[in-house]
Protein backbone atom coordinates (compact mmCIF):
# COMPACT_ATOMS: atom_id res chain seq x y z
CA UNK A 1 0.00 0.00 0.00
CA UNK A 2 3.13 2.54 -0.05
CA UNK A 3 2.21 3.75 3.67
CA UNK A 4 -0.71 5.23 2.69
CA UNK A 5 -4.51 5.20 3.82
CA UNK A 6 -6.19 1.85 2.00
CA UNK A 7 -9.32 3.03 -0.45
CA UNK A 8 -12.22 1.09 0.33
CA UNK A 9 -12.04 -0.37 -3.41
CA UNK A 10 -8.70 -1.76 -2.54
CA UNK A 11 -10.19 -3.47 0.61
CA UNK A 12 -13.00 -4.95 -1.00
CA UNK A 13 -11.26 -5.90 -4.25
CA UNK A 14 -10.97 -9.53 -4.14
CA UNK A 15 -7.41 -11.17 -3.34
CA UNK A 16 -7.10 -12.54 -6.73
CA UNK A 17 -7.58 -8.78 -7.96
CA UNK A 18 -4.35 -7.42 -5.34
CA UNK A 19 -7.50 -6.38 -3.15
CA UNK A 20 -7.73 -7.69 0.28
CA UNK A 21 -11.53 -9.37 0.35
CA UNK A 22 -13.15 -7.63 2.88
CA UNK A 23 -17.00 -7.29 3.37
CA UNK A 24 -18.51 -4.67 1.12
CA UNK A 25 -20.08 -3.29 4.16
CA UNK A 26 -21.87 -0.25 2.31
CA UNK A 27 -23.29 -3.19 -0.68
CA UNK A 28 -24.96 -5.06 2.48
CA UNK A 29 -26.34 -1.68 3.86
CA UNK A 30 -28.27 -1.11 0.74
CA UNK A 31 -29.50 -4.65 0.26
CA UNK A 32 -31.12 -4.29 3.83
CA UNK A 33 -33.07 -0.99 2.97
CA UNK A 34 -35.60 -2.73 1.45
CA UNK A 35 -36.87 -5.09 4.15
CA UNK A 36 -36.73 -1.42 6.31
CA UNK A 37 -38.62 0.36 3.92
CA UNK A 38 -41.22 -3.28 3.62
CA UNK A 39 -41.28 -3.01 7.46
CA UNK A 40 -42.08 0.62 7.45
CA UNK A 41 -44.99 0.35 4.95
CA UNK A 42 -47.27 -1.68 6.69
CA UNK A 43 -48.93 0.37 9.30
CA UNK A 44 -50.50 -2.14 11.61
CA UNK A 45 -46.38 -3.18 12.44
CA UNK A 46 -46.29 -3.22 15.73
CA UNK A 47 -42.92 -4.23 16.13
CA UNK A 48 -41.35 -2.30 18.69
CA UNK A 49 -38.20 -0.72 16.87
CA UNK A 50 -41.05 0.43 13.84
CA UNK A 51 -42.98 2.22 16.44
CA UNK A 52 -39.68 4.04 17.61
CA UNK A 53 -38.83 5.23 14.90
CA UNK A 54 -42.70 5.87 13.70
CA UNK A 55 -42.61 8.58 16.38
CA UNK A 56 -39.67 10.80 15.11
CA UNK A 57 -42.03 11.27 12.00
CA UNK A 58 -44.21 14.17 10.84
CA UNK A 59 -45.82 12.10 8.77
CA UNK A 60 -47.56 8.37 9.31
CA UNK A 61 -44.67 6.10 9.00
CA UNK A 62 -45.97 3.67 6.53
CA UNK A 63 -46.68 6.66 3.87
CA UNK A 64 -42.95 8.35 3.79
CA UNK A 65 -41.29 6.50 1.76
CA UNK A 66 -43.12 6.83 -1.22
CA UNK A 67 -43.52 10.72 -0.73
CA UNK A 68 -40.62 12.14 -2.89
CA UNK A 69 -37.55 14.22 -1.01
CA UNK A 70 -39.97 17.07 -0.33
CA UNK A 71 -40.45 18.69 3.08
CA UNK A 72 -41.95 17.49 6.13
CA UNK A 73 -41.40 13.98 5.54
CA UNK A 74 -38.33 13.16 7.83
CA UNK A 75 -38.12 13.53 11.55
CA UNK A 76 -39.54 15.98 13.88
CA UNK A 77 -35.58 16.33 14.69
CA UNK A 78 -33.17 14.54 12.39
CA UNK A 79 -30.38 15.13 15.56
CA UNK A 80 -32.78 12.61 17.28
CA UNK A 81 -32.44 10.08 15.04
CA UNK A 82 -29.65 10.55 12.68
CA UNK A 83 -30.61 6.96 10.64
CA UNK A 84 -33.72 8.16 9.35
CA UNK A 85 -33.19 10.87 7.08
CA UNK A 86 -30.11 8.53 5.62
CA UNK A 87 -32.60 5.36 5.29
CA UNK A 88 -34.88 7.91 3.50
CA UNK A 89 -31.68 9.05 0.98
CA UNK A 90 -30.25 5.67 0.46
CA UNK A 91 -33.77 4.51 -0.20
CA UNK A 92 -34.37 6.97 -2.63
CA UNK A 93 -31.70 6.56 -4.56
CA UNK A 94 -32.21 2.48 -4.47
CA UNK A 95 -35.78 2.86 -6.02
CA UNK A 96 -34.55 4.80 -8.42
CA UNK A 97 -31.22 2.96 -9.89
CA UNK A 98 -32.53 0.00 -9.25
CA UNK A 99 -35.73 0.62 -11.03
CA UNK A 100 -37.49 -1.60 -7.63
CA UNK A 101 -40.05 1.28 -7.05
CA UNK A 102 -39.83 4.47 -9.54
CA UNK A 103 -41.46 7.82 -8.09
CA UNK A 104 -43.82 7.96 -8.23
CA UNK A 105 -45.57 5.08 -7.23
CA UNK A 106 -49.30 3.84 -7.56
CA UNK A 107 -48.71 3.75 -3.83
CA UNK A 108 -48.26 7.43 -3.55
CA UNK A 109 -50.64 8.72 -0.62
CA UNK A 110 -52.95 11.15 -1.07
CA UNK A 111 -54.04 10.66 2.74
CA UNK A 112 -51.03 12.08 4.88
CA UNK A 113 -49.79 13.82 2.35
CA UNK A 114 -48.48 16.99 3.83
CA UNK A 115 -47.85 18.47 0.16
CA UNK A 116 -52.06 17.63 -0.51
CA UNK A 117 -54.24 18.97 1.91
CA UNK A 118 -53.41 19.33 5.86
CA UNK A 119 -56.32 17.68 6.89
CA UNK A 120 -56.03 14.94 4.43
CA UNK A 121 -54.89 12.33 7.39
CA UNK A 122 -58.85 12.93 8.49
CA UNK A 123 -62.49 11.11 7.33
CA UNK A 124 -62.40 13.62 4.83
CA UNK A 125 -61.34 10.72 2.26
CA UNK A 126 -62.59 7.85 3.84
CA UNK A 127 -65.84 7.41 1.35
CA UNK A 128 -63.32 7.27 -1.72
CA UNK A 129 -63.13 2.78 -2.70
CA UNK A 130 -60.42 0.93 -1.28
CA UNK A 131 -59.36 3.27 1.52
CA UNK A 132 -58.24 0.87 4.45
CA UNK A 133 -55.55 3.19 5.58
CA UNK A 134 -54.40 5.46 2.53
CA UNK A 135 -55.99 6.53 -0.34
CA UNK A 136 -53.08 6.76 -2.91
CA UNK A 137 -52.65 7.41 -6.68
CA UNK A 138 -53.16 4.12 -7.87
CA UNK A 139 -57.01 4.38 -6.68
CA UNK A 140 -57.95 7.54 -8.42
CA UNK A 141 -55.88 7.34 -11.52
CA UNK A 142 -55.86 5.12 -14.62
CA UNK A 143 -54.42 5.55 -18.39
CA UNK A 144 -56.65 8.33 -19.09
CA UNK A 145 -56.28 10.56 -15.98
CA UNK A 146 -58.03 11.00 -12.83
CA UNK A 147 -60.75 8.87 -12.58
CA UNK A 148 -64.37 10.46 -12.61
CA UNK A 149 -66.10 10.54 -9.32
CA UNK A 150 -68.92 8.49 -10.28
CA UNK A 151 -66.60 6.13 -11.34
CA UNK A 152 -64.84 6.37 -8.28
CA UNK A 153 -67.85 6.30 -6.22
CA UNK A 154 -70.40 4.02 -7.90
CA UNK A 155 -74.12 3.58 -6.32
CA UNK A 156 -73.31 6.36 -4.63
CA UNK A 157 -74.79 9.52 -4.36
CA UNK A 158 -71.58 12.15 -4.08
CA UNK A 159 -72.00 14.85 -1.64
CA UNK A 160 -70.48 18.18 -2.06
CA UNK A 161 -67.72 17.16 0.37
CA UNK A 162 -66.91 14.65 -2.17
CA UNK A 163 -66.92 16.51 -5.16
CA UNK A 164 -64.74 19.20 -3.45
CA UNK A 165 -62.49 16.56 -2.58
CA UNK A 166 -62.08 15.12 -6.01
CA UNK A 167 -61.76 18.58 -7.73
CA UNK A 168 -58.85 18.82 -5.21
CA UNK A 169 -57.17 15.71 -5.87
CA UNK A 170 -57.79 16.18 -9.38
CA UNK A 171 -56.26 19.82 -8.95
CA UNK A 172 -53.35 18.49 -6.86
CA UNK A 173 -52.35 15.51 -9.50
CA UNK A 174 -52.68 18.46 -12.38
CA UNK A 175 -50.28 20.59 -10.84
CA UNK A 176 -47.37 18.29 -11.14
CA UNK A 177 -47.83 16.33 -14.15
CA UNK A 178 -45.40 13.71 -13.53
CA UNK A 179 -48.01 12.25 -10.51
CA UNK A 180 -50.08 11.33 -13.71
CA UNK A 181 -47.61 8.25 -14.04
CA UNK A 182 -48.91 6.89 -11.15
CA UNK A 183 -51.61 4.45 -12.99
CA UNK A 184 -48.96 2.12 -13.57
CA UNK A 185 -49.05 -1.43 -12.33
CA UNK A 186 -47.43 -2.02 -9.07
CA UNK A 187 -43.85 -3.21 -9.20
CA UNK A 188 -43.38 -6.74 -7.21
CA UNK A 189 -41.86 -4.67 -4.06
CA UNK A 190 -44.48 -2.33 -4.33
CA UNK A 191 -47.08 -5.24 -4.79
CA UNK A 192 -45.81 -6.48 -1.55
CA UNK A 193 -45.61 -3.70 0.16
CA UNK A 194 -49.68 -2.87 -0.42
CA UNK A 195 -50.40 -6.02 1.11
CA UNK A 196 -52.46 -5.68 4.20
CA UNK A 197 -50.53 -8.68 5.91
CA UNK A 198 -46.85 -8.45 7.25
CA UNK A 199 -44.93 -11.52 5.97
CA UNK A 200 -41.44 -11.81 6.87
CA UNK A 201 -38.92 -13.57 5.32
CA UNK A 202 -38.07 -13.40 1.56
CA UNK A 203 -38.74 -10.36 -0.22
CA UNK A 204 -38.80 -10.28 -3.93
CA UNK A 205 -37.44 -7.32 -6.04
Amino acid sequence: MGGKTPQSDCLIKSKQRGGLGLPDLEAYHKAVIPAKIYEWAHPRNDTQWVRIEANFFTTPLHVAPWLGRGPNITTHNSELHPMIPHTLQTWHKIRRDQYIAPHPSPLYPLTDNPAFLPDSNTVALQSFPKQTHTLTLGDVLNDKGIIPLEDLVPNTESSGMLRLRHSQIKHFVHSDPILLQGHRNPMLFEAQCSQHTLRRGLILL
